[in-house]
C-alpha cells in the first residue's frame, strides 16, 4: 500500500501513506484481518483479501487527479452517469481495472460464514456514524490531525483517505440534519415573493441570455504551448478582443451540474448534503427560488435548452425545482419530449451536438417566441455539450488544422484546440445574430469547466495553464455583452451570475442593496453556507 501510494503521489495523486496516520492504518490491517477470514482458504486469499482496500486507494487518487476533488461516499451515486459518458475504450479500461477485481473478491467470499463476531467493530462504527453523525465528527476532530476547511486534499494528506471518506460522510449526514432546520416553506416563499416583487418595480424587461459551455477552455492561457495558428476564429477575436474574464467554478475536468447549479442558485455547490446538488431536487415547481424561480415571478418567460439527455444528474427535476417554465433536450435524446432541436446529421460524426447546430436552433425558436409573446422578456439558458471528454472530431466540414509545439504530447488538448478554433466561430456567430434580433440584451457565456485533457492536473501542469498559479484549474473563461458591448469583470466566481443578471436588469439597484461580488467588497465562501442549506432544504422538499 505504501509503494502504491508513493507511485500514485508521484502522478498527482494524493501524500504516500505514512505511519503519522495513525487513524488510517488500524482501519486497514482491520478490514485486510476481516477480508481474509471471509475469504476462501487459498494462497492466493491474502492477494484478493487487499484488491477492495486497494481499488478504493486508486478510486480516491484517480478521482482527485481526474477532478481535483476528494471522493466522498455519496459520489458512488455518480456512478451511472461517468459510465453513460464514458467512450467504449475507457469504459473496458473501467471494467478491467476495477470491476474484474472486484468481481474476484466477491467469488471468493464465504458467504456462508457468519458475519456477527469478526463484523461487530466495523457495524458499530457505521452505526454511530449513521445515527449519531454529530457526535461522530465531533470525536473524530478531537483525535485527528489538523482537520482544515479550507482544503480536502491537505485533510486527506494528514489523516488517511478512508479516515477522511468516513468523517466527510458524517460531515454530510450532520449537514443534511443541520439542513432540515432551514426548511420552513411558507416563510421561504413569502420572502421570496416579497424581493421578486421589490426587484419587479425596479426592473427594466430585457432578455437574458445564458449560455454554460461544456468543457470550454482557453487555448491561449497556456504558457506552455505555443500554435501555428491562433486558436481563435478571426470572428471572435474581431468581436471580443481582450474583453474575455475569467469565473471561478465548483469543479475540475468533470462535473457540470455542479457549475449549473451555481450559476443559477446562486450560492456554492459545498456537495454539504449530496454530491451533487442537483441530485437533490424533488421537481416540485421552483421549490428552491433559483434565478429562473425569481425571474419567472417578476414576468420572465424561463427556457433552458440543455444538449445533452434528461435523465443526466436528475436534470429535469432540477430545473423544475430552480423555475424553469420550459426545458428542451435533442428530441434524440428526448423523443416523448416536446423540443424544438435536433441533434441533426452531426451525430453521424462526433459523440456530442456541435454548438453551432444548437445555436442555430435556439435562435430560431427565440425569434418565434419574442415574436408570438411581445413585450415579456425570456431568460434564454442554454447547457451545451459540444467538447466534452474525449474531444472527437471526426466531421470532414471540421478539419484539424492547428498544430501545437508543447514539452508534452496530448492528444487531448491537440483536439481542445482545433475544437476551440470552431466553438468560436459559432459563438461570434450567435452574439451578432442575437445583438440584431435583441440589442439591449445581456448575453453571458461561462465554461462549466476546463476539460480533464489525457492526464488531469497533471496535463495542466504541464503545459503551465495560468503559469500553474494555485487553484487556477478551476478558472474559467468569462465573456459578457451589455446591450450589444462586451464588458469585463474582476474574477467572479459561477454563483455570482445571479447577482450579475439581477443587477443587469434593475440598472445596478440589485447590488447597492446588498453585497454581490461583483465589485469592492465580498462575501466570503463560507458566509454562503446558510443561504446554501436553506436552498438545499426547500429543493428537496415540496
Amino acid at each position: 500500500m505504501w509503494l502504491l501510494t508513493v507511485q500514485l503521489s508521484r502522478i498527482g495523486g494524493m501524500a504516500p501513506l505514512s505511519f503519522s496516520m495513525y487513524l488510517e492504518w488500524p482501519l486497514i490491517l482491520y478490514l485486510f484481518w476481516l477480508f481474509n477470514v471471509y475469504l476462501q482458504p487459498t494462497v492466493m486469499a491474502p492477494v484478493i483479501a487487499a484488491l477492495p482496500i486497494t481499488l478504493a486507494y486508486l478510486i480516491h487518487d484517480s478521482y482527485y487527479i481526474q477532478f481535483g476533488q476528494v471522493v466522498r461516499f455519496v459520489n458512488i451515486k455518480e456512478l451511472p452517469e461517468l459510465i453513460d459518458v464514458l467512450p467504449p475504450l475507457y469504459l473496458a479500461g473501467f471494467a478491467a481495472t476495477f470491476v474484474a477485481p472486484l468481481g474476484l473478491f466477491i467469488w471468493q467470499f464465504r458467504w456462508q460464514r457468519r458475519l456477527i463476531g469478526f463484523t461487530v467493530p466495523l457495524l458499530a462504527l457505521l452505526v454511530i456514524l449513521e445515527i449519531f453523525p454529530v457526535a461522530y465528527a465531533t470525536a473524530f476532530n478531537r483525535i485527528a490531525k489538523d482537520i482544515q476547511a479550507w482544503s480536502d486534499k491537505y485533510d486527506v494528506d494528514v489523516n488517511g483517505r478512508l479516515a477522511m471518506l468516513l468523517y466527510h460522510e458524517g460531515q454530510r449526514l450532520q449537514f443534511k440534519a443541520e439542513a432540515t432546520k432551514y426548511y420552513d416553506r411558507p416563510h421561504f416563499t413569502a420572502t421570496m415573493h416579497a424581493l421578486a416583487g421589490q426587484l419587479s418595480g425596479i426592473s427594466r424587461p430585457r432578455n437574458i441570455h445564458l449560455i454554460v459551455l461544456e468543457s470550454f477552455v482557453d487555448p491561449t492561457l497556456f504558457a506552455g504551448a505555443t500554435f501555428s495558428t491562433s486558436p481563435q476564429h478571426p470572428d471572435f477575436q474581431r468581436l471580443v478582443g481582450n474583453n474575455m474574464g475569467i469565473s471561478i467554478s465548483p469543479v475540475f475536468g468533470g462535473g457540470t451540474a455542479q457549475a449549473e447549479f451555481e450559476a443559477l442558485c446562486g450560492v456554492p455547490a459545498f456537495r454539504d448534503v449530496v454530491g451533487t446538488e442537483f441530485n437533490a431536487f424533488s421537481g416540485h415547481a421552483a421549490a428552491a427560488w433559483c434565478l429562473p424561480g425569481i425571474l419567472h415571478q417578476m414576468g420572465w418567460r424561463t427556457i433552458a435548452s440543455n444538449a445533452h439527455k434528461p435523465n443526466f444528474f436528475n436534470a429535469i427535476k432540477a430545473y423544475e425545482g430552480m423555475g424553469f417554465d420550459e426545458i428542451y433536450f435533442p428530441k434524440e435524446n428526448a423523443p416523448n419530449m416536446p423540443t424544438y432541436f435536433s441533434r441533426g446529421v452531426l451525430s453521424k460524426f462526433e459523440s456530442y451536438m456541435f454548438d453551432g447546430t444548437l445555436f442555430d436552433q435556439n435562435l430560431a425558436y427565440l425569434a418565434r417566441t419574442l415574436k408570438e409573446h411581445p413585450g415579456q422578456p425570456v431568460l434564454n439558458y442554454i447547457l451545451t455539450a459540444y467538447g466534452h471528454f474525449p474531444h472527437t472530431m471526426t466531421d470532414p466540414s471540421r478539419p484539424q488544422f492547428i498544430r501545437v509545439m508543447a514539452d508534452t504530447n496530448d492528444e487531448h488538448f491537440r483536439l481542445a484546440v482545433n475544437q476551440h478554433y470552431y466553438r468560436t466561430q459559432a459563438m461570434a456567430r450567435y452574439i451578432e445574430a442575437i445583438h440584431k434580433m435583441d440589442p439591449n440584451g445581456l448575453i453571458v457565456f461561462i465554461s462549466d469547466h476546463v476539460p480533464p485533457l489525457l492526464k488531469g492536473n497533471e496535463s495542466y501542469k504541464a503545459l503551465r495553464y495560468l503559469n500553474n498559479e494555485p487553484g487556477g484549474t478551476f478558472k474559467n473563461r468569462l465573456l459578457i455583452f451589455v446591450d450589444g458591448k462586451p464588458t469585463t469583470l474582476p474574477t467572479i466566481h459561477h454563483y455570482d451570475i445571479p447577482s450579475l443578471v439581477l443587477n443587469y436588469v434593475t440598472s445596478g439597484r440589485y447590488c447597492t442593496d446588498r453585497v454581490c461580488n461583483l465589485q469592492g467588497e465580498r462575501k466570503t465562501r463560507d458566509q454562503y453556507r446558510g443561504d446554501y442549506l436553506r436552498t438545499i432544504a426547500h429543493a428537496i422538499k415540496e
